[in-house]
């Protein structure tokens, strides 16, 4: 049997298969924190890493 809970048991479920893959992937990473302003060389928040 095979895991498909892991990112590796995903693509061992696939076996022979050819897959096509359009467009991209995104990873997000959740940070929580308090913006203590802008930053000067871009519109981004300056933050204080609390948790990740």
């Amino acid at each position: 049997m095979v895991d498909v809970q892991t990112p590796m048991g995903v693509l061992q479920s696939f076996g022979e298969r050819r897959v096509v893959v359009v467009g991209e992937a995104i990873l997000d990473r959740y940070l929580e924190g308090r913006a203590a302003g802008l930053c000067r060389e871009a519109p981004v928040p300056v933050m204080g890493l609390e948790t990740v």
